[in-house]
């Protein structure tokens, strides 16, 4: 009988990173009996969905300080949105690890009342180039056009998450741009849109405890951002973490997407601000790494 060996890499992975986990925890709880506790604090990872995240995260669960909680994980998560902040504490509080780590991509509307809420805590927000985000949203999101005219019908209902945090002005900047016809791509860049207003809405360009995070950078400076990253979140980089990622594939150019002209202009814009908005500075990875 044949068996597909990509199965079998797959299951090998798991396996791998679940004895790893374990290990990790086992070395976490032994550090705090030898050497008693440290001061923890808590890093969030935000940003708009398909934006480099999920890499964040594994990069950050690399380290033997962290405890990483995935947006799968349900101690944290509930359909893909944070527990309640009670619930959250008192995951920090049990964990052994000195650095608690959280998703809040649904949560990109409260990131200012979730670092308010941990004394000490930290955000990260991922940021990547609308068009990579949109092209990577449509393969999976059919029905954006309906999400965007729901959520500008201004009747009152944020309709789950999505909405929640859409201010008047963003609103309006979404109804000049809807029309009947609005494609697919057109929508999930302005879904990009919408919810990367959210860093600038609630003033976190002014905010010490967040950075911005350029996952485009991260892909062609991988030890050096992740470096940064690192000493960001608290952590001395002397893991080999940004080895898992791969250099981005060179060769024939993706034909751009078919996005509206008014859909477009107003993305630049907004992209444009955040590269020039305050960013996580890349580090000088050790010699070796």
């Amino acid at each position: 009988m044949k068996v597909d060996t990509t199965i079998i890499e797959r299951l090998r992975t798991r396996a791998g990173r679940a004895a790893w986990l374990r290990f990790k925890r086992a070395r976490q709880h032994w550090a705090v009996r030898v050497l008693g506790s440290r001061q923890r604090h808590t890093l969030f990872v935000a940003g708009v969905q398909r934006s480099g995240t999920n890499m964040v995260m594994d990069l950050l669960e690399q380290d033997m300080s962290t405890m990483v909680f995935h947006e799968t994980d349900r101690r944290a998560f509930k359909d893909y949105e944070l527990r309640p902040i009670d619930c959250l504490s008192q995951l920090v509080d049990e964990t052994a690890a000195p650095v608690t780590v959280f998703k809040a991509l649904c949560e990109c509307q409260d990131i200012s009342v979730l670092l308010d809420s941990f004394v000490g805590s930290r955000c990260v927000w991922v940021y990547r180039h609308y068009e990579k985000v949109a092209a990577s949203h449509v393969v999976k999101w059919t029905q954006m056009p309906e999400t965007i005219r729901r959520l500008i019908a201004d009747d009152g209902d944020t309709h789950g998450w999505r909405g929640r945090g859409l201010s008047e002005a963003t609103r309006s900047a979404l109804q000049a741009c809807y029309h009947d016809q609005l494609n697919n791509e057109s929508a999930c860049a302005l879904f990009w849109y919408m919810r990367n207003q959210l860093y600038f809405e609630q003033s976190l360009a002014a905010d010490p405890r967040v950075a911005l995070l350029n996952y485009e950078q991260l892909l062609s400076m991988p030890h050096e951002s992740t470096a940064g990253l690192y000493e960001f979140a608290g952590l001395a980089y002397r893991s080999r973490a940004a080895d898992m990622i791969s250099s981005p594939a060179s060769g024939k150019k993706r034909k751009p997407l078919s996005i509206d002209p008014a859909v477009r202009a107003l993305c630049d814009d907004l992209f444009e601000r955040l590269v020039s908005a305050r960013q996580l500075r890349p580090a000088t990875a050790p010699m070796g790494r």
